[in-house]
């Protein structure tokens, strides 16, 4: 898929067309196996999927005009830091505890 998309690509520079971005990112939500860009965000850099597609249907995320790494990731620890009684009954114990620290490793390396 992606090497059809690259294709793509070229042949409609070569016409003065571009690619939407849409077409260009389906590769990438194929890969990780998610609906949205906020949830291919998170997907990234999280362990589990699941809890990708957990964090990236909350409304705060969702209300994200155009996600970018960095408001992703703080809204999602925001989150997990607020709701996380609703998170651990969804996820598990375990799975929130991974979660939890990949997305506070995420932040700290989009702080630097």
């Amino acid at each position: 898929m992606e090497q059809g998309v690259a294709l793509l690509k070229k042949l409609l520079e070569g016409q003065g067309k571009e690619l939407s971005f849409a077409v260009e990112q389906f590769p990438e939500h194929l890969r990780f196996g998610v609906p949205t860009i906020s949830a291919r965000i998170l997907a990234e850099s999280l362990r589990h999927r699941r809890a990708a597609i957990e964090l990236s249907t909350h409304e705060l995320i969702e209300r994200i005009a155009a996600p970018d790494r960095e408001q992703v990731f703080a809204v999602a620890q925001n989150i997990l830091r607020v709701d996380q009684p609703q998170y651990e009954a969804r996820l598990g114990r375990l799975m929130l505890e991974h979660t939890t620290r990949e997305v506070a490793i995420a932040n700290r390396r989009r702080r630097r």
